[in-house]
């Protein structure tokens, strides 16, 4: 009897084992990934915007005959599968044991694979990686009609260059300033004009809300600023510099857009503008005051990326043989062909990074002379922002 219920114990654990061994294979393991595959702690997966990845796992063939793969949404209640309606992130297509992985919209997202019962969630990661500007180049603005000058041709110097995507927005409203841009988007207010370039041609449409803009492309640049004749004025800039930055970054599709300042120009010593007299009626005043204000509260800022100083470059030119005639009769506006075109470079060069030395295009008012007296402007200014460079062309 003894021996019977022995062998009988035997054949219990045996089979007990057997069975366990079996449960323990109706897995789905992807070994090569950080991560437990669970609901608490997925596999953890990075990968670029347009880039593709695979992924091998193991799965006994049980599973693999009814294994699904989509992209899931995390709730309350579990991964649940999103909607063809849905917006995804992320192209998915199994092939036996390899999982292949498409990025398509920046951000986290989430991918279940499962058989039956069974099945492990992956956190997707897609990432911007390095911006190369001499591939896409994705800029908005949101300003007034001084942005609107620092862009007039920026088009035009990127494709000299070769840049291969160029994507250029404006968000202007006249005479905004950052208070004004905060209580438009306060209010909910359909007050801003429209300008977008993606082929040599601005295209102007209105009654625009500000996060219509944010929103119509996943910007890498965003380029904010403050209304000229406050720019060198620092109690104009709290609490809306920070109120506007939040904005932004709640509302941008693309969470690693680089925000940047236009660090406006002073005016023309011989300016009518209102608020010349903040600042004496004197340039030099008012361009110190822009620097000081600048240093003081942007170069600090830990959310805004970097500077186009815009300012510096016409100030840099106005000590070329040009003088101070780089503004319209207003004495505030850049003129067309010289003023804005200097601006326009400096934007290209601040934010890309990339030399401007090789670049052709120029506008029909500017010789050889004067595009190369520009380009020093420009260069010394992105390499010494806050300081008047003497040019070295003194007579045409």
């Amino acid at each position: 009897m003894r021996k019977f219920l022995l062998i009988l114990t035997i054949c219990f654990v045996f089979s007990s084992l057997i069975g366990c061994q079996d449960a323990e294979e109706q897995i789905i393991v992807f070994s090569d990934l950080e991560g437990q595959g669970t609901d608490n702690a997925p596999y953890q997966i990075k990968i670029l915007k347009e880039e593709t990845k695979s992924f091998s796992f193991t799965a006994p063939k049980s599973l693999l005959g009814n294994l699904k793969a989509y992209e899931a949404e995390k709730t309350s209640i579990g991964y649940l599968e999103l909607l063809d309606s849905d917006p995804h992130g992320l192209e998915i297509t199994v092939n036996g044991t390899s999982l292949e992985l498409k990025g398509i919209a920046y951000g986290k997202h989430y991918v279940k694979i499962a058989s039956g019962a069974v099945y492990v969630i992956l956190e997707v990661e897609v990432e911007r990686g390095v911006m190369d500007f001499s591939k896409t180049f994705k800029v908005l603005a949101i300003g007034n009609s001084f942005s609107e000058d620092g862009m007039e041709y920026l088009y035009k110097i990127a494709k000299d260059f070769g840049v291969e995507e160029i994507v250029l927005g404006n968000m202007h409203r006249d005479g905004a300033s950052l208070e004004m841009h905060v209580t438009s988007f306060t209010n909910n207010a359909s007050n801003y004009k429209y300008k977008k370039n993606t082929n040599d041609s601005w295209v102007k449409t209105e009654g625009h809300k500000l996060l219509y803009g944010l929103q119509d492309e996943d910007w890498d640049i965003i380029v904010i600023q403050q209304v000229s004749g406050s720019s060198g004025r620092p109690n104009t800039y709290d609490p809306y510099l920070n109120q506007l930055i939040d904005f932004v970054k709640a509302n941008i599709t693309n969470p690693y857009a680089r925000i940047y300042w236009h660090m406006t120009w002073a005016y023309a010593n011989t300016s009518n503008h209102n608020d010349f007299y903040h600042y004496n009626r004197d340039q030099m005043t008012m361009y110190e005051a822009i620097v000081d204000t600048v240093n003081e509260l942007i170069v600090p800022h830990q959310d805004i990326y970097g500077i186009i100083p815009s300012g510096t470059t016409i100030q840099n030119m106005r000590t070329s043989f040009l003088g101070d005639t780089l503004n319209v009769s207003d004495g505030y506006h850049l003129n067309v062909k010289k003023g804005r075109y200097a601006a326009a470079l400096t934007w290209f060069k601040a934010i890309s990074g990339l030399t401007i030395d090789d670049i052709t295009y120029r506008t029909d008012d500017m010789d050889e002379t004067v595009l190369a007296l520009t380009k020093e402007a420009v260069n010394n200014a992105v390499s010494f922002p806050f300081q008047v460079t003497e040019s070295t062309y003194k007579t045409k």
